[in-house]
């Protein structure tokens, strides 16, 4: 007998699916951008949800669109589909993200990183529109930071910012291309919901690189979790790591760490 559970996923899979990816294929243009973007003037906790209220025809624009996008490049290997997505969608994440709180526990694991290990030079990993950049540079002007990221808009964002933070400076591409910096140069590298972008053999790459660092370096990530290895998520191509697993997996050392809610993280570790 079919329970409910079952149900709904045959109806997702079959009626729901593919009515948002139908409108993926009709709508997804140069009017949506224009629509979306008007969709991101008080931005949220969660955008979806406020979206969701605010109107429900760029709710429904959206959630085409992320049905629509990777089935269109679903052919394409993961760092290259990443790097289609961000040129597409950057524009309007990060205007998004404009009015983003950062996490309290976030901030107390920076701030013992710089205060009891000495971290100078900071690494945003995918720094976006530079709105957690900005708010940290601002909290400690001492410090350097470094943004990375693989989106144009990034790169335009930097240039208007840049006279305001002689503090920041900006890379662009993606850090398996840069992973030379870490050695020597970065303290610290921190991520607010970028790892969840990367695979499993991207994440495995990542962690084996900072294991072997000669040097110390420590890590806050805030990221999606899962006690599986991995999950993937509300996006094709997006998951949930389990960050416990890789850090003893890889011989790093947890220092701390929050489960903020039900999928939802905070890591703090070190290679040493």
């Amino acid at each position: 007998m079919l329970n409910m559970a079952s149900f709904k996923k045959i109806v997702r899979k079959f009626v729901i699916n593919p009515f948002y990816l139908s409108i993926g294929f009709l709508a997804c243009n140069s009017r949506w951008y224009r629509e979306l973007r008007k969709g991101f003037g008080t931005p949220g906790k969660n955008y979806m949800e406020e979206l969701k209220l605010k109107n429900r025809w760029l709710y429904l624009l959206e959630k085409s669109y992320q049905m629509y996008h990777p089935f269109k490049y679903r052919n394409i290997d993961n760092k290259e589909w990443e790097k289609l997505r961000w040129q597409d969608y950057a524009p309007i994440y990060y205007k998004c993200r404009e009015g983003m709180t950062v996490d309290d526990r976030f901030l107390n694991f920076l701030s013992d990183s710089i205060k009891s290990f000495g971290v100078k030079k900071v690494l945003d990993l995918g720094c976006g529109g530079f709105t957690l950049t900005t708010k940290l540079a601002r909290l400690y002007p001492e410090n350097e930071f470094i943004g990375i990221d693989i989106a144009d808009e990034s790169e335009k964002i930097f240039n208007g910012i840049s006279k305001d933070y002689p503090n920041i400076k900006f890379v662009k591409g993606s850090i398996f291309d840069h992973m030379s910096m870490l050695g020597g140069a970065i303290d610290l590298i921190y991520t607010y919901n970028v790892l969840m972008h990367f695979d499993e053999n991207e994440i495995k790459a990542f962690f084996e690189y900072i294991k072997r660092e000669p040097r110390k370096i420590m890590a806050i990530f805030q990221e999606p979790y899962s006690n599986d290895i991995p999950t993937k998520i509300y996006k094709q191509r997006d998951y949930c790591h389990n960050f416990p697993h890789y850090c003893r997996a890889h011989g790093l050392k947890l220092i701390g760490s929050v489960e903020k809610d039900k999928n939802f993280g905070i890591y703090y570790l070190c290679n040493k």
